[in-house]
């Protein structure tokens, strides 16, 4: 029992507990995490830690899928992939493109493929690294894409699209190739 400065009673409790779980909580603090797209819209952010925001999301949103990508780095590879879709006679095929939604203007950023039973297949094309400016090497070429892709047309592969008409006008002014829509989702 303790007096108070005005002459009140009370009791001190035994703190010894309370004291070490403040100090546990103290020790390992909760991570409060802001949602990306509330961090995105910062303007106080650095280019370098945005991109470091959208990798972690992306990593976060697409961990199960990882080990069903391939991204095709050099014209053999893409070739290689381009003759299996001609073996199973049909080929899923997406654009990407520098979020241009007029297919006549925009840039070919890269070419999505899927074909059943193998690893869904980016084709980087015009990727730039963000602090130079400068093209990616291991990337190919319109040129190069509009090789494959004819030879899917030549040889009559069954193609499916994801928004077809747009994809097509894209390959198009990109490539100077007509693919044929079979599918379209």
């Amino acid at each position: 029992m303790a007096e108070s400065l005005w002459g009140e009673e009370f009791d001190i409790p035994d703190t010894k507990e309370k004291t070490k779980k403040i100090v546990e909580k103290v020790k390992k603090p909760k991570e409060v995490k802001a949602k990306p797209e509330k961090v995105l819209k910062s303007k106080t952010i650095t280019l370098e830690e945005r991109l470091q925001v959208i990798e972690a999301e992306v990593k976060r949103v697409l961990a199960k899928q990882i080990d069903n990508i391939l991204v095709i780095k050099s014209v053999e590879d893409y070739l290689k992939y381009i003759d299996l879709c001609i073996q199973c006679g049909s080929v899923a095929v997406d654009t990407e493109t520098n979020n241009s939604l007029d297919p006549v203007t925009c840039k070919l950023m890269g070419l999505c493929l899927y074909l059943p039973g193998q690893k869904q297949a980016y084709v980087p094309v015009n990727h730039r690294d963000y602090r130079t400016g400068e093209r990616w090497d291991y990337q190919l070429t319109e040129e190069q894409i509009a090789e494959g892709l004819k030879r899917l047309v030549d040889n009559k592969t069954f193609v499916v699209m994801h928004n077809g008409k747009f994809d097509y006008e894209v390959i198009k002014c990109t490539c100077g190739i007509e693919l044929q829509i079979d599918w379209d989702t």
